[in-house]
């Protein structure tokens, strides 16, 4: 939990409420799916046992056995539900690392970066011994762009209009399942073209750096955010919106524009 201190509105402190563990997989290893758990939450650190959260619950427990039945049940719980992943998802899951941390709807643009990703690396280099950088700010962009959900979602709405511009015909062809390969060359073409129009400025604009429990910095995000939004969608393009006196910009870095084949994220794609 986080609370503010009143009078400074962005020092943010954190207090822990309590830890619950979940175990993944059945005795026989095999991964738990389509249940739902409610467990109980525990007081201290995962390194102390029988810690209460609230002390005081059990203090009140009577005698009777169905006071203490309902004094157990004033112990804080934590319900979590796991899901099996549908066909479509777990296509996209195929191509992307065996541990992945993130929400759903950010599933298709990820496994789209990591083919992406591949293509570049083994296809389109003509040296694959060659470890120069290569010009890509899609790339080099992308898995920072993750970490900033608002810019995220502001992606995937803008992609997401994009798509809905196409016919209804070629809109079905290309979020079809087992989508030929052409196909999937015009989703990940439009998906980075909407990020060089609409992301790749704001990611170089003068924000607030993205604080989950961060009200203000969200706020002042969420304002210029919606102020190149509107600019952009006034010339219906967000390029135009880079034309704002109101929103200023880092000065521009050839380094942006570079993408290291000898990052984390190559590695992890080989």
């Amino acid at each position: 939990m986080k609370y503010l201190q009143q009078g400074d509105p962005e020092k943010v402190s954190e207090l822990s409420c309590g830890w619950a563990f979940k175990p993944m997989f059945e005795e026989n290893g095999t991964l738990i799916l389509n249940k739902e758990y409610d467990l109980m939450v525990n007081g201290g650190t995962p390194f102390e046992k029988d810690v209460e959260v609230d002390p005081s619950i059990a203090r009140r427990t009577s005698s009777s056995r169905f006071m203490s039945l309902l004094s157990r049940n004033k112990q804080p719980t934590l319900v979590i539900k796991t899901n099996a992943a549908n066909n479509e998802q777990k296509e996209r899951f195929d191509v992307l690392p065996s541990v992945v941390v993130g929400k759903v709807p950010y599933l298709h643009s990820m496994a789209l970066y990591r083919h992406y990703l591949a293509c570049v690396l083994l296809r389109d280099r003509d040296n694959l011994q060659s470890t120069e950088p290569v010009f890509e700010p899609f790339l080099a962009h992308f898995p920072q762009l993750l970490e900033m959900p608002d810019l995220t979602d502001l992606l995937l709405e803008r992609w997401d209009l994009k798509l809905k511009s196409k016919s209804r015909t070629d809109r079905f062809t290309l979020l079809a399942k087992n989508a030929p390969s052409r196909d999937v060359e015009v989703l990940v073409n439009t998906l980075v073209s909407t990020f060089t129009e609409w992301i790749y400025p704001l990611m170089h604009a003068h924000l607030p750096t993205y604080k989950a429990g961060y009200p203000n910095s969200i706020k002042k995000r969420a304002e210029l955010i919606s102020a190149f939004k509107i600019k952009g969608e006034q010339k219906n393009t967000g390029l135009a919106a880079m034309l704002d006196p109101s929103i200023e910009y880092e000065p521009f870095d050839m380094k942006e524009l570079s993408f290291s084949v000898n990052g984390p994220q190559c590695i992890a794609a080989v």
